[in-house]
């Protein structure tokens, strides 16, 4: 950020003063204990095999189930689903432009503050015509049989394999939407904070704007420029195609 250009935010990296040598010490208790674990795991290996193979089946099985029911969640709840996007997508850049406006206030904006403020807006807009064309997107039939049915294994069977992988890709857009109306809002929060923060580095804001770094915009952006592309693919039907028996 620029106010703090002659500063290093980031924390300091102690990790090499700390390190303990430890290459010579204890060799042969290392040796015998390593022994013992590898006969201890074998014997436990032999025993439970079968017991974890039914765990994971079980897993799996109830992983499955749980994704089919999202599913049909969302075919019901579209409408709903699709406002709360476009409310959360709208208001993601909004504290972007007021940390701008802090900044001006306080005569301490210059043409970065400004530039990181309309690329937040710029993905908002984004995101907001993106999940536009995700409601779009939504065929009429496959909402009408997710009201029309009275549970999950009559959803799924109802659709055929194009159906089912209009539902996947529905699914995965609409999860890759939030998470990158998710991601701006924080990316506003940290440009806020920073408009917030001493220039000497002191204070509340400052302290919880050093814990931002992942939320710069140059990282997050990109993600959510990443996020925003495989699902306008997604929605176009070019990723999943799987194939149902």
């Amino acid at each position: 950020m620029s106010k703090f250009r002659d500063i290093n935010v980031k924390g300091s990296d102690n990790s090499n003063n700390n390190n303990i040598n430890q290459k010579n010490s204890g060799g042969n208790n290392v040796q015998n204990t390593t022994i013992v674990n590898k006969t201890t795991n074998n014997t436990y290996n032999n025993t439970s095999n079968g017991q974890d193979s039914s765990g994971i089946g079980a897993i799996a099985i109830a992983g499955a189930v749980g994704l089919l029911f999202i599913i049909w969640f969302l075919f019901t709840n579209l409408e709903k689903i699709y406002s709360v996007l476009k409310i959360v997508s709208i208001t993601s850049p909004l504290l972007s432009a007021l940390a701008v406006i802090i900044l001006a206030f306080r005569n301490e904006v210059e043409k970065n503050d400004i530039t990181r403020a309309v690329l937040s807006l710029i993905l908002g807009g984004i995101l907001f015509f993106l999940n536009e064309f995700f409601k779009t997107q939504a065929p009429q039939d496959i909402i009408d049989l997710s009201y029309k049915v009275n549970s999950v294994w009559d959803f799924w069977n109802g659709l055929n394999e194009h159906g089912k992988n209009i539902s996947i890709s529905m699914l995965v857009s609409s999860i890759l939407i939030a998470l990158s109306a998710i991601i701006n809002h924080f990316i506003s929060i940290r440009q806020f904070l920073y408009s917030l923060s001493d220039p000497a580095m002191t204070g509340i804001y400052f302290s919880v704007f050093k814990m931002t770094d992942f939320f710069r915009i140059r990282v997050s952006g990109t993600i959510i420029i990443i996020f925003a592309i495989f699902t306008l693919f997604a929605l176009q039907g070019y990723i999943f195609n799987f194939k149902f028996s």
